[in-house]
């Protein structure tokens, strides 16, 4: 074992009184999870998304992953949405540096 971190296991929507989709804290913004103070003592900045789905729980932990500072690569090929008028254009339109989409071919 080389105090590498591995795996993180978060749970959201613990609250029965406020909805959660992103992975980093409730919508209110109030309740935060343990992600940001893990990664953050790990020392990681860049983050590599996948998941379900783009329009709920993806949308919310990117927007929040780069308002906390993290670079985000979303791979494009690992995410699918509920509605199918929600396309990753969401995130194509955001002009954000710290945002990169890539298919996972393209991750090294």
């Amino acid at each position: 074992e080389d105090g590498t971190l591995n795996e993180i296991i978060v749970n959201i929507g613990k609250y029965p009184y406020v909805d959660s989709y992103s992975a980093f804290m409730d919508n209110t913004k109030q309740l935060k999870t343990e992600l940001d103070s893990v990664l953050k003592a790990q020392g990681i900045s860049t983050l590599y998304l996948t998941g379900l789905a783009t329009d709920f729980t993806v949308q919310w932990t990117v927007q929040d992953a780069l308002a906390l500072g993290y670079k985000v690569n979303l791979i494009t090929d690992g995410v699918k949405g509920l509605y199918l008028d929600q396309t990753l254009g969401t995130y194509e339109e955001q002009n954000d540096r710290q945002l990169a989409l890539f298919e996972s071919w393209g991750v090294q």
